[in-house]
């Protein structure tokens, strides 16, 4: 099935092209690029969780992107919940959200909508570390000015950008339904959290938080705290250790987020996304 998505993908892409213009307009280039990276998450770097997450949504949903940075997870989102759904992706990284916004209009797509902000404990604004001097985007840009100096030995680059809650949000929108949330901001995951407590009691959408320990010391967190931000709403937590899924009670962070040798975070072995499933659910 997915070679012949990708067989209609590109067929549906350069159709036009073959009748007209032997060279691929900007916008076709655009989405050649933004799905292979699409791909690239599906088949390398969070595969079973993507996974996890196609399976769980419905056509017609309503999807969460927190963190969207170059919108890894934001194409298989939307193909998820199809024309009727709708997705809302949060990059505050202000190059990255419009570059997301772009890709959005090459697309045509009506019911992805891309937010210039970060999500929170409280509304407001905030300062945004991104560990490279030079300006450029970066993956490991965080609200906690710690995070991004342990990235990198330049100093950050700073954004003040805007910060909401998403119950705010939830609100202002006026959504009545929220089945899926992913939660990717580097070390302000319990915030972002303690910002959507009505939406975990009364909505119960399904969650994925990626979240890591040596992201949270920096101010003193632990794991559980962030855990017990989203189990307290009678959910069961699970984490993914090598492509299966384990109860979240069987994690030890000593285990399996070991910080020894270079680049630990890239072992097979290293596990720091989580689901989080409303007590009702059992999910496989």
């Amino acid at each position: 099935m997915q070679a012949n998505a990708h067989r209609r993908f590109l067929h549906a892409s350069f159709q036009p092209l073959q009748r007209s213009n032997p060279a691929p307009s900007e916008g076709t280039l655009m989405r050649l690029r933004f799905y292979w990276r699409a791909r690239k998450f599906l088949r390398k770097w969070d595969s079973a969780e993507i996974r996890a997450m196609v399976k769980m949504l419905r056509k017609g949903d309503v999807a969460l992107d927190v963190g969207c940075h170059k919108g890894g997870w934001l194409y298989w989102m939307r193909r998820a919940v199809g024309p009727s759904g709708q997705v809302h992706a949060f990059e505050p990284q202000p190059e990255l959200a419009q570059y997301l916004k772009d890709v959005v209009q090459a697309f045509r797509w009506k019911n992805v909508f891309i937010h210039t902000c970060a999500l929170g404990s409280e509304s407001g604004h905030q300062n945004l570390h991104v560990p490279d001097s030079t300006g450029s985007t970066s993956a490991s840009a965080s609200l906690v000015a710690g995070v991004a100096s342990s990235e990198s030995n330049q100093a950050p680059t700073v954004h003040h950008v805007e910060l909401q809650t998403l119950d705010s949000f939830v609100q202002t929108q006026g959504l009545r339904r929220v089945d899926f949330i992913k939660v990717d901001v580097e070390g302000f995951e319990l915030e972002a959290l303690k910002g959507a407590q009505k939406t975990l009691g009364n909505l119960r959408p399904a969650i994925m938080v990626e979240c890591e320990k040596r992201h949270l010391r920096v101010r003193g967190i632990e794991l559980q705290q962030v855990f017990d931000q989203v189990l307290k709403h009678d959910y069961t937590g699970q984490f993914f250790s090598q492509g299966a899924r384990v109860p979240i009670e069987e994690f030890h962070g000593d285990v399996h987020q070991n910080e020894e040798g270079d680049r630990f975070w890239d072992r097979d072995s290293y596990a720091n996304n989580f689901l989080f499933l409303p007590g009702s659910i059992s999910g496989n």
